[in-house]
């Protein structure tokens, strides 16, 4: 660290901590700004660059870990305030964004009287595992529905 390394920290309180999307959002967001901007999990470090979606994803950060970011650079001062500003606003993922979605599945369920384990999935070729999954559960029924994030 040098003199001019501004430092700033901020709470991760999302459900799903800093796993992969999480992750890619917050280097994505890094790599907007020509500052020098790290990462840790402790205000001493280890430090890691934060435009690396694979370094930032090690840590493995669970809800309730405090951030640490440290910058310098021409625009150090922006980047820190965005990157504190996108952790803040709890990194909103896809599954976040799915809890009405489920909620209203399970209400739905529970209107006809069928028991609904109502939860995401994420994958690309994921067809196999849900039936085999269901056939584990013995289900009667998959339903399956794609939502689209604007």
């Amino acid at each position: 660290m040098t003199a001019t390394d501004l430092e700033r920290s901020a709470l991760l309180t999302n459900d799903v901590g800093l796993h992969a999307r999480p992750s890619v959002k917050l280097t994505q967001l890094a790599k907007r700004f020509g500052a020098h901007v790290e990462f840790s999990l402790a205000k001493n470090g280890p430090w890691v660059d934060a435009k690396s979606p694979v370094k930032v994803m090690r840590f493995k950060a669970a809800k309730g870990e405090t951030l640490h970011f440290r910058a310098s650079g021409s625009d150090a001062t922006e980047a820190l305030a965005a990157i504190v500003a996108l952790v803040d606003a709890h990194m909103t993922d896809e599954e976040e964004q799915l809890k009405p979605v489920l909620a209203e599945a399970s209400a739905i369920a529970e209107l006809y009287g069928v028991g609904v384990e109502a939860r995401t999935l994420r994958g690309r070729a994921a067809g196999e595992a849900i039936v085999e999954e269901a056939k584990q559960a013995r289900s009667e029924i998959i339903v399956l529905s794609r939502c689209r994030f604007t």
